[in-house]
């Protein structure tokens, strides 16, 4: 081979060579720039379901959030619910109380009422027998009397005449 075919050939590698590097260089810019494009929208892509499953989170803990409120207020409501049964039990006790307390009060003025009925009664039965008495003795006294005068007129008057002048006198 001859020189010139030498250097024919080695230019030619050199031209192919720089040819292959000028075709190869916009090449692998276009495949750079793609693989750029491709990495930005999965960037984009990747800030994108970041940003969802931020705003899933966001939301999730909301619901936490207001979960716990609606707790919290069904506790509260709870809470009241329960103050006030126990208020109302409490007033029913006191109520009760009242009621057996007036019960109480009216058993013990009807015992005293009884208890005055049965005294008056008793009293009453008591100056039944006494004007029983006083009336059998003033009946026997009465007796004694017609004795006496009956027998004072024979005797000269005695007791009944006594008792007659100290009328007239009265």
């Amino acid at each position: 081979m001859s020189t010139i075919a030498i250097v024919a050939i080695v230019v030619g590698v050199i031209l192919l060579l720089a040819l292959i590097v000028l075709v190869a260089l916009p090449a692998k810019r276009r495949a750079d720039e793609k693989r750029r494009e491709k990495a930005g929208r999965l960037r984009r892509e990747s800030t994108a379901r970041e940003a969802r499953a931020e705003k899933g989170h966001a939301e999730a803990e909301e619901r936490r959030v207001r979960a716990r409120r609606e707790e919290a207020e069904a506790q509260e409501q709870s809470r009241r619910a329960e103050l006030e049964a126990e208020e109302r039990r409490a007033r029913a006790r006191r109520e009760e109380a009242e009621a057996q307390e007036q019960s109480r009060r009216a058993e013990l003025e009807a015992e005293e009422r009884r208890a005055r009925a049965r005294r008056e009664e008793a009293e009453a039965e008591e100056q039944s027998q006494r004007a029983e008495r006083e009336a059998e003795e003033a009946a026997k006294q009465a007796g004694r009397a017609e004795k006496l005068e009956s027998g004072g007129r024979r005797r000269g008057g005695g007791l009944f005449r006594r008792r007659r002048r100290n009328n007239q006198t009265d």
